[in-house]
């Protein structure tokens, strides 16, 4: 079964290129005009990022921090579990305890600080008025999509992967990319748009919702609350020290098209909505 929205790592380039399983469902894109101007907004904003973002090796400084501090301090704690308080007259206990609070120091200054960065450049002049030409922009590119007012967004996992030997390769790192998508039905169709493109699935080739309960690992949180907050504390979604987030299960949304098997897979938390739109009830993987 393919992913429907799958990268070839290898073959990915600057430009937005698709998979020969996704063209067919095209049904509308951006003209070549609309699409440069979205590219240049892009690199735009890029060159905020840049201004906020901490060199390279300060990064790699921040997670190498907070890495060996947690290590320093789990050990002492272990340690402490395992024997009684008398641990604390070694030197080396006091030595990993004052050393493990020192590395995590470290580690949280230079977040809040790049944090303050990010806060400083978003308040300027030239941001604000840049952030208001997206927002104009945005208006724009959705009336050319035709998205509809009713439109919903939520979170789709695109698969990315390399070939090695001919066989596909998860990821290394991490299995999926998160992405906000748009999400609608037109006519008889379940359309999902991007930046870009929407893509239109006729509605009686899907099949049925099935629940993975296999944990996954994925890059990126699209949503304005926190992963751990509100509707989302319920989904035991983790995040690790270097940004990568874990979620329990998966949802798989299967289509058949000419004998050709698809999935589009989503976090838990959006599934009610394709339930609501296909009229089909998920299932747990094994059923």
């Amino acid at each position: 079964m393919k992913n429907f929205f799958s990268v070839n790592i290898d073959e990915q380039s600057g430009e937005d290129t698709y998979s020969p399983h996704q063209e067919p469902f095209i049904i509308r894109h951006l003209d070549a005009g609309s699409s440069e101007e979205q590219t240049k907004a892009f690199e735009r904003y890029e060159e905020f990022q840049k201004k906020w973002s901490l060199p390279t090796w300060l990064m790699i400084a921040r997670v190498v921090s907070i890495c060996l501090g947690a290590i320093l301090l789990v050990t002492v704690l272990r340690a402490l579990l395992d024997s009684d308080a008398s641990i604390f007259k070694s030197p080396y206990a006091i030595a990993f305890l004052v050393g493990g609070a020192i590395f995590v120091g470290v580690g949280i200054f230079l977040f809040i600080y790049e944090k303050k960065r990010q806060h400083s450049v978003e308040a300027s002049p030239e941001f604000l008025e840049f952030m208001t030409y997206i927002n104009q922009l945005d208006v724009s590119l959705s009336k050319e999509l035709e998205l509809p007012e009713d439109r919903i967004q939520i979170d789709v996992f695109y698969y990315p992967y390399t070939v090695k030997n001919g066989e596909i390769k998860d990821n290394r790192g991490f299995k999926y990319i998160n992405q906000s998508l748009d999400l609608f039905v037109e006519g008889k169709k379940l359309c999902l748009a991007d930046s870009g493109t929407v893509f239109g699935i006729d509605l009686s080739l899907f099949r049925r919702i099935l629940i993975n309960p296999e944990k996954v690992t994925f890059a990126g949180w699209c949503k304005a609350e926190e992963y751990n907050k509100g509707e989302f504390a319920d989904y035991g979604i983790s995040m690790s020290t270097g940004g990568i987030f874990a979620v329990k299960n998966t949802c798989s949304i299967q289509f058949t098209k000419n004998e050709e098997k698809f999935e589009i897979i989503v976090p838990p938390y959006e599934v009610k909505h394709l339930e609501a739109m296909l009229g089909i009830k998920a299932q747990a993987i094994s059923e």
